[in-house]
């Protein structure tokens, strides 16, 4: 029997615009498909690359148990989609870095529209910190207030008080 998560987050324009995102694409492929003699190879090229950010469009609902955390890695097909599960007992502190919220995040979301990692753009950043001195870190398009409720159900839901600490970014970069 599955358990039930208490708390799921996701941001919502994120998943819009991949949804979106890849039926552009597809639309794209579709349609060199269509056009593949007049340039064989060119096309070729295109159909292989129109592929690969098929493949590699994500988005990352998060997902807080009692007691675990799963950050999903959501792809349009479902071979592809991957989830990451970290214990609570395994975790001893959390650091985030929260930039997007408000106007400024839609407009970053905005520019990351298609999934391209562009180095000026900010996304909102978390490390979990466990028990044996490794790091892992992952960034998100979850809006900081989200986050927050993320962090604040894993502080109550921990048996071990997971500390959570939240930089104030710098906010040119």
């Amino acid at each position: 029997m599955e358990t039930v998560p208490n708390l799921i987050v996701e941001s919502k324009f994120d998943k819009y615009s991949f949804y979106l995102g890849n039926v552009i694409l597809i639309a794209f492929f579709i349609y060199f498909l269509s056009v593949f003699n007049q340039n064989p190879i060119l096309i070729s090229i295109l159909l292989v690359l129109l592929a690969f950010f098929i493949l590699i469009s994500t988005y990352k609902p998060i997902k807080v148990y009692s007691d675990k955390i799963e950050i999903i890695y959501k792809r349009l097909f479902k071979f592809n989609t991957s989830i990451k599960v970290y214990y609570f007992v395994d975790i001893s502190s959390i650091e985030a870095t929260l930039r997007i919220d408000g106007t400024r995040g839609f407009l970053l979301q905005l520019i990351g529209f298609f999934r391209v990692s562009v180095m000026l753009v900010s996304f909102n950043y978390f490390t979990l910190i466990f028990k044996n001195k490794k790091r892992k870190s992952i960034s998100t398009e979850i809006k900081k207030e989200d986050l927050i409720k993320v962090f604040e159900a894993i502080k109550s839901l921990s048996d071990n008080k997971i500390q959570v600490t939240i930089a104030q970014p710098n906010l040119l970069t």
